[in-house]
């Protein structure tokens, strides 16, 4: 099997680092490209490989963070509000937020409008 190649038995963060893929806690990241969905940066990565001419990124560092939760003091923040949480996202009103504060300041706007 080619390096990077995928086998469904792999655990999934060694296949990502075979791939040169990290996880910073919220997206997967390969080379200059940000992923919400891992399945979409090995598939990329793999396509990428098979190019003439590819090399692998020297500069590249085996890194995968835990995924981001929000902390308790956040969430008391996020329950009366009505703001979720998935996938490193904070979620109101259809739209997804990076930050905790983006998604109270649209609450807010929403709040005034009422």
């Amino acid at each position: 099997m080619s390096p990077g190649a995928m086998d469904p038995a792999d655990d999934p963060r060694k296949l990502a680092e075979r791939c040169e893929i990290a996880f910073d806690g919220r997206r997967y990241l390969y080379r200059q490209y940000r992923y919400d969905r891992l399945d979409d940066a090995l598939r990329y990565a793999q396509l990428d490989r098979q190019r003439p001419g590819f090399k692998p990124d020297p500069a590249f560092l085996p890194r995968w963070e835990a995924p981001l939760q929000p902390d308790a003091a956040q969430q008391a923040l996020m329950a009366p509000a009505g703001i979720g949480f998935a996938d490193g996202y904070y979620l109101f009103g259809g739209y997804r937020y990076e930050l905790l504060e983006d998604a109270l300041a649209y609450v807010g706007k929403v709040s005034e409008r009422m």
